[in-house]
């Protein structure tokens, strides 16, 4: 938002989770950026809930009226078999006109690499509070191989769709 402030483009948020919860329309101004960054500020774990990503950007699409570049931040773990309903609403907001750009948001150490010692562990999904015990040692060498396999079936997605693809590693 700082970038598209100082060139004096306009800028707008939209929050999801199953649903599209706030949407702002894209403008300019100091007053905007600070009640943007507040909303963001304001989204804590307590927030999270499963996404509907699908769903969400279909009605993105319908809803952005201007012609607009959509900037996207996810981790992009979806169901598997979703896979293509997400390809389609990619499409959609393409087909509606408006640039894409697609960031997956992840912990590169932690969640690519599967770092988290070398004990019996816990893990927590934040979205349905699932808990589930591993040994990493174990489960390391085929998660990653299955990531790797969902992570390309993302990118092609994205490549498919007209979407550009970037990684974002938050622990940089």
């Amino acid at each position: 938002m700082h970038l598209l402030k100082k060139q004096r483009d306009a800028f707008g948020l939209a929050l999801f989770g199953q649903q599209v919860d706030h949407l702002s329309p894209a403008k300019l101004g100091t007053l905007h950026h600070r009640s943007l960054l507040n909303s963001l500020a304001r989204i804590t774990y307590a927030d999270a809930q499963t996404t509907d990503l699908p769903a969400c950007l279909h009605e993105l699409a319908e809803r952005i009226t201007s012609r607009s570049m959509v900037v996207l931040f996810s981790d992009w773990l979806q169901d598997p078999e979703r896979l293509k309903e997400l390809e389609a609403a990619l499409q959609h907001i393409r087909f509606c006109g408006h640039d894409l750009i697609v960031f997956q948001v992840h912990d590169r150490k932690t969640e690519m690499e599967l770092d988290i010692g070398k004990q019996t562990t816990r893990l927590i999904d934040l979205e349905t509070g699932e808990e589930l015990r591993v040994e990493p040692g174990q489960i390391r060498a085929p998660y990653q191989k299955l990531l790797d396999e969902y992570r390309k079936s993302i990118k092609g997605i994205c490549k498919r769709a007209g979407a550009d693809w970037f990684e974002a590693d938050v622990a940089r």
